[in-house]
């Protein structure tokens, strides 16, 4: 084979392709725990606003579409 060839195999990043997306799974687990056990006074703040938001129009929606009932 020439060595000006590409490779067969593209080169792999350990960091980026396994380690990283581990990472980042477990962290969310952990603001997830944290968001589910303290609610309102979670140390994710942000995350928590913008969660809330996007259900509070989930459960708008469903409301306005007649899924759920307002007294529920």
């Amino acid at each position: 084979m020439f060595c000006y060839e590409p490779s067969l195999n593209p080169p792999c990043d350990e960091w980026l392709d396994y380690k990283l997306p581990l990472l980042c799974e477990e962290r969310m687990k952990d603001v997830c725990k944290d968001i589910l056990s303290k609610g309102e006074r979670t140390s994710y703040q942000k995350i928590y606003a913008a969660m809330y938001e996007l259900v509070e129009e989930d459960i708008e929606d469903e409301r306005i579409e007649g899924e759920i009932s307002a007294y529920a």
